[in-house]
């Protein structure tokens, strides 16, 4: 299934999973160093994910962590940055914006 303003991603499980184009703006044309959640329904495995360093085009998500859905979303909710919301014609997500991408990199690192 395709959806207008989504792109897809293989998940570490092996799956195929599709997220916002909106999350790769944000991080490659506002420059805002974003975390976000993604959940694999076939494995039923959660992740918390991060776009790719931003060389001026797409380049995919890294997984930093993964877990059941509930371990996973405790770990997201305790991200210590501001929450937002991305609305359009498909849903909503919900992300987190870090103060920048060493800040990010560096406390997901320390925590995985």
């Amino acid at each position: 299934m395709l959806l207008s303003g989504a792109l897809p991603s293989t998940t570490p499980c092996g799956n195929s999973i599709i997220y916002p184009i909106a999350m790769d703006i944000l991080n490659i044309q506002d420059k805002k160093s974003i975390v976000f959640m993604l959940y694999c329904d076939e494995s039923e495995i959660a992740y918390i994910v991060k776009p790719r360093s931003r060389n001026g085009h797409r380049s995919g998500l890294d997984y930093v962590k993964s877990g059941d859905p509930l371990t996973i979303s405790q770990a997201y909710e305790d991200l210590p940055w501001p929450e937002h919301i991305h609305k359009d014609k498909n849903g909503y997500i919900v992300y987190k914006v870090a103060p920048s991408d060493e800040e990010r990199d560096h406390y997901l690192k320390q925590r995985s």
